[in-house]
Protein backbone atom coordinates (compact mmCIF):
# COMPACT_ATOMS: atom_id res chain seq x y z
CA UNK A 1 0.00 0.00 0.00
CA UNK A 2 1.77 3.15 -0.77
CA UNK A 3 1.40 6.31 1.28
CA UNK A 4 -0.85 8.31 -0.51
CA UNK A 5 -3.19 5.36 -0.08
CA UNK A 6 -2.52 4.98 3.22
CA UNK A 7 -3.49 8.72 3.81
CA UNK A 8 -6.48 8.90 2.11
CA UNK A 9 -7.78 5.76 4.24
CA UNK A 10 -6.94 6.78 7.57
CA UNK A 11 -8.50 10.14 6.47
CA UNK A 12 -11.37 8.19 5.74
CA UNK A 13 -11.48 6.44 8.69
CA UNK A 14 -10.79 9.51 11.20
CA UNK A 15 -13.83 10.94 9.52
CA UNK A 16 -15.70 7.99 10.28
CA UNK A 17 -15.17 8.04 13.70
CA UNK A 18 -15.75 11.39 14.11
CA UNK A 19 -19.34 11.24 12.90
CA UNK A 20 -20.36 7.78 14.38
CA UNK A 21 -23.17 7.49 16.90
CA UNK A 22 -21.79 4.74 18.28
CA UNK A 23 -18.91 4.33 20.76
CA UNK A 24 -18.26 1.09 19.60
CA UNK A 25 -17.55 2.13 15.52
CA UNK A 26 -15.53 5.07 16.47
CA UNK A 27 -13.04 2.47 18.88
CA UNK A 28 -12.93 0.30 15.89
CA UNK A 29 -12.33 3.13 13.90
CA UNK A 30 -9.76 4.02 16.38
CA UNK A 31 -7.62 1.09 16.17
CA UNK A 32 -7.83 0.63 12.65
CA UNK A 33 -6.40 4.08 12.21
CA UNK A 34 -3.07 2.90 14.95
CA UNK A 35 -3.01 -0.16 13.07
CA UNK A 36 -2.72 1.33 9.49
CA UNK A 37 -0.15 3.93 10.75
CA UNK A 38 2.30 1.32 12.88
CA UNK A 39 2.19 -0.74 9.57
CA UNK A 40 5.47 0.03 7.62
CA UNK A 41 6.11 -2.92 4.16
CA UNK A 42 9.20 -4.40 4.59
CA UNK A 43 11.53 -5.30 1.56
CA UNK A 44 9.63 -7.14 -1.10
CA UNK A 45 12.75 -9.18 -1.94
CA UNK A 46 15.25 -10.16 0.96
CA UNK A 47 16.75 -13.07 2.93
CA UNK A 48 13.91 -14.64 3.68
CA UNK A 49 12.48 -12.60 6.06
CA UNK A 50 9.34 -11.49 6.48
CA UNK A 51 7.03 -9.73 3.24
CA UNK A 52 6.25 -7.00 5.57
CA UNK A 53 6.87 -5.63 9.38
CA UNK A 54 3.80 -4.39 11.73
CA UNK A 55 5.48 -2.22 14.00
CA UNK A 56 3.64 -0.95 17.08
CA UNK A 57 5.78 1.25 18.40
Amino acid sequence: MNEESKSRLIKTLVETAANSRSVECAAVAGIAIILLAAYDEGPEYGDGGQAYNLVLA
